[in-house]
C-alpha cells in the first residue's frame, strides 16, 4: 500500500481505475469428493464483467459524481479548540459537510456509510497476517446509517474501536452534516504510536447516493475522500527540564553577588547572567537527552515573531553520555576586551550541585546544569542590525523607521527588549521538547535618567568631562593625536543618600570608533578590575585637592571627596591605538556607578594624603562585612 498512499494524499486513482478501468468480481470453484484426492473433479467460475467500481470521488459511470465534501473539522473534545487533524490522546468531534449538486438528500431517508482506513506503508501489516482480518490490519471501523438516526462504529467496545457517536443529519435537500468523534481504543493507540511519524497515515470517507434508487445499474453512488492525514499526538514533555529557581543576572561590577531577576542599565553596561537547570534522568526504557541550550537577545511584540539581535545555541546532541549523563562542559569567549571572565564568557557546564533526587532515595532523578552568558548593552548607533534588502521580511521594520545596534531606539511601538533562554531535550518516541523563559531588559540612553526607589526621588548629580594634555598640561577640546591625554569626570551632588543595599561607588571607561567600532572592539577600562596588559588606560595618581577616598586599577582611578563630589579619571594613551588616525571621532563615555562592596586599607595616611586601599586577592572589592577579617 505504500505505493498507494500518495494515490489517497493526491486523490488521484491508481492505473486500475484510470479511465473506464474498474474492478471485477471473478470467483473460481474447485470442487473434490475428498480434500485428499489431488484430481480436481469439478471446476467452476463466476465473472461479473460490468465491473461497477470506482474510485473516491466517483459513479460508476466515470460521470461528474452529485456529491462531494465541502468542509471537515476537527475540535478537541474537551477544550473545544480546533486541531489540524486527529490526534491519538484526544478524543476528536469531526464535522463533515456533504454537499449534493442535485439536490437529492432526502430528509429522514438518505444513507451514509461512514468509514475510517488506517494506511499502512508495510506489507506485512496488512498481507499473511493469520491472526487478524483485513479489516482489522486497516482498523476500518465504518457504520451505515440513515439520516436522523445515530449510533457508533461496527468495532465499538473492543480492541478496533475507532467511530462513536456518530450522527448524520439533513440540513436542506443539498446540504447533509455528519458528526461523530474517534475514540481510539487504547491497543490501537499503542499500536500507532510504535509506527513511524510518516506511517500514521489515515483516511476517512462517506459513501451515499440517491435514496430512490433501487437498482444497481443505474447507481449514483459516491465514495466521498473527505480527509487523508496523518495521526499526530501531543509528545511535548514538560518533566524533562525544569529550573532550579530563577535567572540570576549580575550588572557590572558584580561577580556572584547581589543578583537581580532582570537586566536594567546603560547602554555600553557589561551584564552577565546565569540561569541553573535540571534535565530529567534516564527512566524506564526513555533516555533524555539535551539536543541544545543557549541565551538570545530578542525584540518581542505581543502577536509578532521575536527578532533576534544576538544568541548563543550550545549544540549539545552529540556529547556523549557517561554512566547516563551527559559529559557537558562547553566554555566560550565573548572576544571583549579588557573585561574580566565572567562579563566575556559563555558556557553551559554539568553542575551537581543542582541534581536533584527524589525524597528518601539514594537515586538521582533530575541532573542539574548551569549556564553562562556574557553580553554588553548595545550602544552602536552606526550599526544596523539586518541588511536593507531583508527588511520587509520582519515586523519589527513595520513599527521603527531605522533599527540599529542602539538598543534603546528598539523600545518604541509595543516592542520590547529581552532575553530568552531556550533549549531542547528528546525524550519519549525521539521528540524533541523546546524549553523557553524570558526575563525583561531595560535599556537606557547613557543621558537618561535611572530609576527611582519606590516612593524615591531618582538619584541625579551633574557632572562634566574634561580633557588635559599630559605634556602641556593644558585643556584641550579632546583628546591629543598620539599622545597621552588625562580624562576626568567630576561628578557633583549629594553621595550620603545611597540606593537601597548599595554603600560604595565605581567608575569605568570605555573608548570606541563612530562609524567603525562596535562591542568587540572597544576599549573598556574600570576602577574594579585591571584590564588587558596593552590597555590605552592607565591609572593617575590623585593630586590636587586631598580626597578623602581614592582608590583605582591599574586603569583607572576615583577619588571621592567627603561623599558631595567623585572623580573617574584616566590617562588615555593615544600611541597604543592610533585611533586617531583611523577616525574622525572617538567616542569616550565615563561613568560613575554604586555598588555593594568594599576594599582593603592598605595604608593609612596622614592628612595630607588620601588613605591607600587595594582590591581584594580576587580581584573584585570584599563585602564590608569581611573587611575587617
Amino acid at each position: 500500500m505504500r505505493e498507494q498512499v500518495s494515490n489517497f494524499q493526491k486523490n488521484i486513482a491508481p492505473d486500475y481505475f484510470q479511465d473506464t478501468k474498474a474492478l471485477k468480481h471473478i470467483c473460481r470453484i474447485d470442487g473434490k469428493f475428498s480434500s485428499t484426492d489431488p484430481n480436481i473433479p469439478h471446476s467452476g467460475s463466476l465473472t461479473d464483467i460490468n465491473g461497477l467500481t470506482n474510485w473516491f470521488d466517483q459513479n460508476n459511470i466515470r460521470k461528474r459524481p452529485d456529491y462531494y465534501v465541502d468542509s471537515i473539522t476537527y475540535t478537541d473534545d474537551v477544550t473545544s479548540l480546533a486541531l489540524d487533524r486527529l490526534d491519538l490522546d484526544k478524543i476528536v468531534s469531526v464535522l463533515i459537510t456533504l454537499k449534493s449538486r442535485a439536490a437529492q438528500f432526502d430528509n429522514g431517508a438518505t444513507k451514509i456509510i461512514l468509514d475510517f482506513l488506517y494506511l499502512p506503508l508495510a506489507e506485512g501489516d496488512y498481507i499473511n497476517t493469520p491472526d487478524t482480518t483485513l479489516r482489522q490490519n486497516l482498523m476500518n471501523d465504518r457504520k451505515l446509517l440513515t439520516e436522523g438516526t445515530g449510533g457508533s462504529g461496527e468495532w465499538n467496545g473492543t480492541d478496533y474501536q475507532v467511530l462513536t457517536q456518530i450522527v448524520p443529519t439533513w440540513i436542506n435537500e443539498t446540504t447533509m452534516e455528519i458528526a461523530f468523534k474517534v475514540n481510539l481504543s487504547t491497543f490501537l493507540k499503542n499500536r500507532l504510536k510504535a509506527k513511524s511519524d510518516t506511517d500514521r497515515n489515515y483516511a476517512i470517507a462517506i459513501t451515499t447516493q440517491d435514496s430512490g434508487i433501487t437498482s444497481t445499474i443505474q447507481t449514483d453512488r459516491v465514495p466521498i475522500l473527505c480527509d487523508v492525514n496523518n495521526f499526530d499526538w501531543d509528545k511535548t514533555d514538560d518533566t524533562l527540564l525544569e529550573a532550579v529557581d530563577n535567572i540570576r543576572v549580575y550588572h557590572f561590577p558584580h561577580i556572584g553577588t547581589r543578583p537581580k531577576t532582570s537586566v536594567s542599565g546603560w547602554e555600553g553596561d557589561p551584564v552577565y547572567v546565569e540561569f541553573p537547570f535540571r534535565v530529567k534522568e534516564d527512566y524506564a526504557d526513555i533516555k533524555p537527552l539535551m539536543k541544545s541550550a543557549g541565551f538570545q537577545i530578542v525584540v518581542t511584540k505581543s502577536g509578532e515573531e521575536d527578532f533576534v539581535l544576538e544568541e548563543k545555541i550550545f549544540e549539545t546532541s552529540l556529547i556523549r553520555k557517561l554512566d547516563g549523563i551527559q559529559t557537558i562542559d562547553i566554555s566560550e569567549e565573548k572576544n571583549y576586551i579588557g573585561m574580566p571572565d565572567e562579563y566575556n564568557t559563555a558556557s553551559l557546564k554539568r553542575d551537581i550541585s543542582f541534581d536533584e533526587s527524589d525524597s528518601g532515595s539514594d537515586g538521582i532523578t533530575m541532573r542539574g546544569f548551569l549556564i553562562h552568558y556574557a553580553f554588553v548593552l548595545r550602544y552602536d548607533f552606526w550599526n544596523t542590525i539586518i541588511q536593507n534588502s531583508e527588511r520587509i521580511q520582519f515586523a519589527l521594520f513595520k513599527d521603527i523607521e531605522t533599527p540599529t545596534e542602539a538598543w534603546n531606539t528598539l523600545q518604541q511601538n509595543g516592542w520590547e527588549l529581552q532575553i530568552r533562554f531556550v533549549a531542547q531535550i528528546k525524550g519519549e518516541y525521539d521528540f524533541v521538547t523546546t524549553f523557553d523563559q524570558y526575563w525583561d531588559i531595560d535599556c537606557k540612553y547613557i543621558s537618561e535618567a535611572p530609576d527611582a526607589e519606590p516612593g524615591q526621588p531618582p538619584i541625579i548629580f551633574e557632572s562634566e568631562v574634561e580633557y588635559l594634555d599630559i605634556e602641556t598640561s593644558m585643556l584641550t577640546n579632546g583628546i591629543t593625536k598620539g599622545k597621552k591625554t588625562l580624562i576626568t569626570r567630576t561628578f557633583t551632588g549629594n553621595f550620603t543618600s545611597m540606593p537601597e543595599n548599595f554603600n560604595s561607588l565605581y567608575g569605568y571607561i570605555f573608548a570606541d570608533l563612530e562609524n567603525i567600532g562596535g562591542v568587540t572592539s572597544r576599549r573598556f577600562a574600570s576602577t574594579e578590575f585591571d584590564s588587558e596588559d596593552d590597555s590605552p588606560f592607565s591609572a593617575p595618581a590623585s593630586d590636587g585637592e586631598v580626597p578623602d577616598h581614592s582608590w583605582a586599577s591599574k586603569n583607572v582611578r576615583i577619588d571621592v571627596f567627603n561623599f558631595s563630589k567623585a572623580i573617574v579619571k584616566t590617562i588615555y594613551d593615544d600611541s597604543k591605538n592610533e585611533w586617531s588616525k583611523r577616525a574622525k571621532r572617538i567616542l569616550f563615555y565615563p561613568k560613575l556607578g554604586f555598588m555593594k562592596g568594599c576594599f582593603i586599607m592598605w595604608e593609612e595616611s596622614g592628612s595630607d594624603e588620601p588613605d591607600q586601599y587595594m582590591l581584594s586577592e580576587t580581584g573584585q572589592r570584599l563585602m564590608y562585612e569581611t573587611c575587617e577579617s
